[in-house]
């Protein structure tokens, strides 16, 4: 599937678009309706796109809304509000309860058209601009270069939401001048990037601990079912020296006990091999197959044998069935030591590798403090040192994690 995130369409029939000014701007000044989009999507092959609001006027967005209900390429909208005002709630919540209210995904205004270039830091269009994000909406920045450092402050101040940065903020390419844009893009990537990297990392955790915790649950279930076929072929043992004590009929019984316990340890055995099959690190637990197979006949059979009173046979089929389980927890048992054994392998050279990230780590970190020394906080150079201290601290912090995966 493929998504345009931004396209706009107008009817200057319906109202004029005041931003339409100058010669750049004379092939695009005339009506533009989506019925002249949606074949430029299919030959683009783009299955949705997103339609941006283009005017500071609350009647375009429920036209827009309109279009998300008609035009099944219309996917979502991004919708305009007055973030001036009081409190931009009741006028949402009218987008909101809209038909197509469901696909209204984000609000912007237009900060790129204001005379204060801090004006996305008045305190009252920041307390709208968080308020967008109690409804589970993204919020849309549509900045030039004089309002980008606003932005950058505007995001740090505002944890909970999500951010969309429109046309990059705007850069003035055809004059060729891309400072400070360039910086200042610099600056609001890495609050976006930090965020990113703190839920990678919360994802990875939680994957992590995911994984570790089915690996020990798969552990114990496969310590248990050894211990259950030791104790079941210890069982059968015991029956098998008492076929000429009991009777014929309590012998029959016993047996079908026996028998009905196995059944239970097959389907635990088949839990656990459903399990293992989801392991980054799965077991060879094919073996098991054939053997649960073969005692399961040898019980079966002796369960024959002693109704036709043949104890003899009976007896054979029975120790055969005992060797079978103590055979299949021989092999749980030698999976697992094998497992263990390839765990600790792998650990180990993981952790020559991190022990040799982290030895090029400290030289890197001594080479970084040494030229913070020499140089001033005012010099170009230094907010490169800045970064290169970060990527230190990040990649120090992954070393850690690693570390803590082997431990």
């Amino acid at each position: 599937m493929r998504i345009d995130s931004h396209h706009h369409i107008w009817d200057l029939n319906v109202r004029p678009q005041t931003w339409m000014q100058g010669d750049e701007l004379k092939s695009i000044s005339r009506t533009i309706l989506i019925n002249e989009l949606e074949p430029e999507l299919d030959k683009a092959n783009i299955n949705y796109t997103v339609i941006v609001q283009t005017v500071p006027l609350v009647d375009e967005t429920p036209e827009l809304l309109d279009l998300s209900i008609s035009h099944q390429k219309v996917c979502a909208v991004v919708g305009w509000l007055d973030l001036e005002s009081e409190d931009i709630r009741p006028q949402l919540e009218k987008y909101l309860s809209h038909p197509g209210g469901k696909n209204l995904v984000s609000i912007r205004d237009m900060a790129q058209d204001k005379a204060d270039p801090n004006w996305l830091l008045r305190e009252d269009v920041i307390k709208n601009i968080h308020r967008v994000a109690e409804y589970g909406l993204t919020f849309d920045i549509l900045t030039r270069p004089p309002q980008l450092s606003a932005a950058v402050e505007m995001v740090k101040r505002s944890p909970n939401n999500t951010f969309v940065l429109d046309h990059i903020s705007k850069p003035y390419i055809a004059k060729n001048e891309f400072q400070p844009w360039a910086d200042q893009i610099s600056q609001i990537a890495e609050e976006f990037v930090d965020i990113d990297e703190e839920d990678d990392d919360d994802d990875e955790k939680e994957e992590g601990s995911e994984e570790e915790s089915d690996e020990e649950d798969t552990d114990a279930a496969l310590a248990d079912l050894e211990k259950e076929l030791d104790a079941l072929a210890k069982e059968q043992e015991e029956l098998k020296e008492q076929n000429q004590e009991l009777s014929k009929e309590d012998l029959l019984q016993k047996q079908k006990e026996l028998n009905e316990k196995f059944n239970e340890i097959k389907k635990e055995l088949n839990e656990i091999q459903e399990l293992n099959k989801d392991l980054a690190r799965p077991l060879d637990l094919e073996i098991l197959d054939a053997l649960e197979e073969q005692v399961s006949n040898d019980l079966q059979n002796a369960e024959q044998e002693i109704s036709e009173g043949k104890s003899k046979k009976a007896s054979e089929k029975q120790k055969v069935a005992s060797d079978g389980m103590k055979a299949m927890s021989s092999q749980l048992n030698a999976k697992q030591n094998q497992s263990n054994k390839e765990q600790q392998e792998e650990d180990m050279e993981t952790l020559r590798a991190i022990l040799e990230g982290l030895i090029n780590l400290s030289f890197d970190q001594e080479k970084t403090q040494k030229n913070f020394v020499k140089i001033s906080t005012k010099d170009p150079v230094y907010r490169k040192l800045g970064r290169r201290q970060q990527r230190i601290n990040d990649d120090t912090n992954v070393a850690e994690r690693c570390s803590r995966g082997t431990a």
